[in-house]
């Protein structure tokens, strides 16, 4: 906007400060802001004297409108820089966590105050390598991280894994993971290996504790499992010995019942059976002194005898037998 002599000028009133310092004539041009961005103000150059601006005063007043917003552009974004870098800062430092950048041409590293303190510098070395930190990891880890990082650099993967390290001064083993991003592109690889690395030592001490703890359960569930089974083993031992026994025991009483009935029959048997012959006896000799008139009494009783025995012999007596075996538990 161009105004030769506010005095005259009818599209609009200028403010009082401007006619108050003696103001005659002014040209500004906006600030224009970057894409998407309203504009970031007006550029404007006074006259106290009535003036025709030039389009060269124009063109100008717009190259140096454009400088500005390219400044204020600049300004803006390192201080968004710098509040990010801030913010990082008190992340990193939250999480306890070391941050690094390794310059691959160079081979050295810039790190933060908490890299060094988890290697073990309470002052900062004055240089830092991929060989110096390759010398604090344990030998029997060192291929690990040698193939992780010629893998990164090699194929622009991400790196990360997880080792010991013997921290400088106490010399106290330590366990670390890192986690690193390549970054450029610079005939065909990475220029720059960029991460952060954090102490895990009292994680991996968790993790044995729980992996022991663990182990002894499992032992312990084993050995009752094994206890239970020797103890189901002998219960089923038992139990077949007792049914074994109960048969025995069974058979011994069939066989003791068996016993007693015989020996009844027996016993009866035997009676009737003296009695046969003590009235045949008797008969013999009142035969011999020819007193045959007491025969008659002798031989009845050896038919009473007789008779009895026959019962038997018809099997009157086998089925109370029977019953008794029917009695037993089988």
């Amino acid at each position: 906007m161009i105004s030769p002599d506010i005095a005259t000028e009818t599209r609009f009133k200028y403010a009082p400060f401007l006619i108050e310092n003696g103001v005659r004539a002014v040209a500004n041009v906006p600030i224009i802001g970057g894409e998407g961005k309203p504009p970031f103000g007006i550029l404007q150059i006074d006259s106290r004297a009535p003036r025709l601006f030039t389009e060269n005063d124009a063109a100008f007043l717009r190259s140096y409108a454009n400088l500005l917003a390219a400044t204020v552009d600049r300004l803006r974004a390192m201080s968004d820089v710098r509040d990010g870098e801030a913010r990082l800062r008190l992340a990193l430092e939250s999480g306890e966590l070391g941050s690094w950048d390794l310059d691959l041409p160079s081979g050295n590293a810039t790190r933060n105050t908490r890299y060094d303190q988890i290697f073990g510098y309470a002052d900062p070395p004055p240089t830092w390598s991929y060989e110096a930190f390759l010398g604090h990891v344990l030998p029997e880890d060192r291929e690990q991280v040698a193939s992780a990082f010629r893998h990164a650099v090699g194929t622009s993967a991400d790196w990360q894994f997880e080792c010991r390290i013997r921290r400088a001064g106490d010399r106290e083993i330590r366990w670390i993971e890192a986690r690193g991003k390549p970054d450029g592109q610079h005939g065909g690889g990475p220029t720059h290996l960029v991460g952060i690395v954090a102490d895990i030592t009292e994680r991996k001490k968790s993790e044995e504790a729980l992996r022991r703890s663990n182990d002894v359960l499992e032992a312990s569930v084993a050995e009752r499992t094994r206890a239970l089974t020797e103890a189901n083993a002998k219960l089923k031992a038992e139990a077949e010995e007792r049914e074994r026994v109960e048969e025995v025991l069974r058979q011994s009483q069939k066989m003791e019942a068996v016993g007693q009935l015989t020996g009844g029959l027996s016993h009866d048997f035997n009676n009737m059976l003296m009695g046969i012959s003590g009235s045949l006896e008797m008969v013999r000799i009142r035969a011999g002194q020819g007193r045959v008139a007491e025969l008659e009494r002798y031989i009845e009783a050896a038919m009473t005898s007789v008779n009895r025995a026959g019962a038997c012999q018809d099997f009157r007596v086998w089925p109370e037998l029977l019953n008794i075996f029917r009695s037993l538990p089988l």
